[in-house]
């Protein structure tokens, strides 16, 4: 193989680590995916989350930093760690569960698919290469100065491309919410529920008809959802006039079991009906049904959005009250 691939993935793992680390650095709710991701409760702590960021930090720097043999023995712990978050996401895609993990932190929040367990896959694999890189080609410093000009290639290249993935997120959001706001008030999709344990499969059309009814698309798994799970009660109690209802993708009897306090509010989608058709395939979500048979707002994603909106639904409420 030739060296320069090897160093190229000695490269590219260094940087995925540092780029990785430092976005978790940055990330407001670090123990959110540590939950998601089904991380032992006994290791969630906010001193460990800063650590293992660190950590990342820490192991692209060594890669590039250390002589042989210890760059070796970093490249090895660093393929341990990929294949301990392979394992991770493969265990929630094989569990069917729809959670977003903050896998870079601050820089995105994607849904866990099969997308994820492949790029961890190549992740893991480019490791390995590092691994045979350092173990043949020895210590990475000296050989960047040989080939400086290939070097400074690639990390352009790396550059532009984080650009272009950055203004590329941008725009999609932009023309999300033009899409949206034209969504708003159509009806209300006609897609299969069940909305009472034992219950035979509904139309949530059916289900929702002349009622307005919040749903709150949330998975058991997840990290922010235990946030928007902490406040039903609350928000039960805010919205008087209004069915509150959890969008589970597990059956009622097996949802309550992992959460006691959806009981009586869980509406199970089949096979991801609902999330599905309103294109929200990671959780916690949130959508308005009208009482007229038309969306009345949303939706939104994430724990913040979801409490700004309830808080904006709880407002509009009271302001028709008075």
């Amino acid at each position: 193989m030739l060296p320069e691939a090897t160093l190229a993935a000695t490269l590219v793992t260094a940087v995925v680590l540092l780029v990785s680390g430092v976005a978790k650095v940055l990330d407001r709710e670090p123990l959110a995916s540590w939950e998601a991701m089904g991380v032992p409760e006994g290791l969630r702590r906010p001193e460990l989350a800063r650590a293992h960021a660190g950590a990342e930090v820490a192991l692209g720097v060594l890669l590039l930093a250390l002589p042989a043999p210890w760059a070796t023995g970093v490249a090895v712990l660093v393929v341990l760690l990929f294949a301990a978050y392979l394992v991770l996401v493969a265990r929630l895609v094989r569990r069917g569960e729809q959670v977003s993990c903050h896998c870079f932190g601050a820089l995105g929040s994607g849904t866990v698919d099969r997308g994820t367990v492949a790029r961890n896959v190549v992740l893991l694999l480019v490791a390995g290469l590092a691994v045979l890189d350092l173990a043949v080609q020895g210590w990475v410093a000296p050989r960047l100065g040989e080939q400086a000009g290939w070097v400074l290639a690639l990390a352009a290249t790396a550059v532009v491309t984080v650009l272009v993935v950055r203004g590329s997120s941008s725009s999609v959001e932009e023309v999300d919410q033009e899409e949206l706001d034209d969504y708003l008030r159509l009806p209300i999709p006609d897609v299969p529920v069940v909305d009472e344990p034992g219950g035979e499969q509904r139309s949530l059309r059916e289900v929702a008809a002349g009622q307005a009814m919040l749903l709150l698309l949330l998975s058991s798994g997840c990290g922010s959802c235990r946030q928007v799970t902490a406040r039903l009660p609350e928000w039960v109690e805010a919205l008087p006039g209004l069915s509150v209802r959890v969008v589970s993708g597990i059956p009622h009897a097996q949802t309550v079991q992992f959460e006691p306090q959806w009981e009586g509010l869980v509406l199970y989608e089949p096979q991801a009906s609902v999330g599905r058709v309103f294109g929200l395939m990671g959780r916690p979500a949130a959508v308005l049904l009208g009482a007229d048979g038309l969306l009345a707002g949303g939706p939104v994603k994430g724990y913040r959005a979801i409490a700004q909106f309830v808080d904006d639904i709880r407002d509009e409420l009271d302001d028709a009250a008075r």
